[in-house]
């Protein structure tokens, strides 16, 4: 389609960021990890071109930054280099709710059992609990912002670690509400 329209992929950060998530999800990590860099290069030229401020620039790009810490995770860079991305737009709240998601959910499974009560507080902003009868959810609308993979991640993830610190009732909550997270 964008070749019918002329349109090149890394034409504009917006672009170059959209095809790397397609790769991601054709598990084109390489390709993938070429167009975020493109996409964080054009971004931070872009956006600077137009004045815009540094903490600006740095919260208009998290998304980016999120995928592309994710994505050399998985092409085996040192793990320490996500856990800092991930942190960084964490702690200082940089992204949209759906790239804040995607960074704490990683976060957690990158760490394993390290840290777990950190790792409660951060999951703690991805769920809440609507009612007895239907148990946890995610926040914020994130089931309408996030991927189906990406929703099909945090719920296990967050099972895994509330046994760490044997919270087992809350665990099973969380379980039982699976069942609309990762529907089969």
């Amino acid at each position: 389609m964008m070749d019918a329209l002329k349109v090149k992929a890394k034409s504009s950060f917006e672009l170059a960021y959209n095809s790397a998530c397609s790769l991601i999800e054709m598990i084109k990590y390489t390709d993938a990890e070429q167009h975020l860099l493109t996409a964080r290069r054009i971004g931070q030229e872009t956006l600077m071109e137009d004045n815009w401020a540094d903490d600006e620039i740095e919260i208009e790009l998290a998304p980016i930054t999120v995928q592309l810490a994710y994505v050399q995770q998985l092409l085996g860079h040192p793990h320490q280099e996500a856990m800092e991305a991930y942190l960084d737009v964490i702690n200082k709240n940089l992204a949209d709710d759906s790239s804040l998601a995607v960074a704490i959910n990683n976060l957690i499974a990158l760490r394993g059992s390290k840290d777990a009560s950190d790792g409660l507080r951060k999951i703690y902003r991805l769920l809440e609990k609507a009612d007895e009868a239907q148990g946890f959810q995610l926040a914020r609308g994130l089931d309408i912002k996030l991927s189906s993979k990406q929703r099909e991640a945090i719920c296990p993830n967050s099972v895994i670690l509330l046994l760490h610190p044997n919270k087992i009732d809350q665990a099973r909550e969380l379980v039982a509400s699976l069942p609309k997270h990762v529907p089969r």
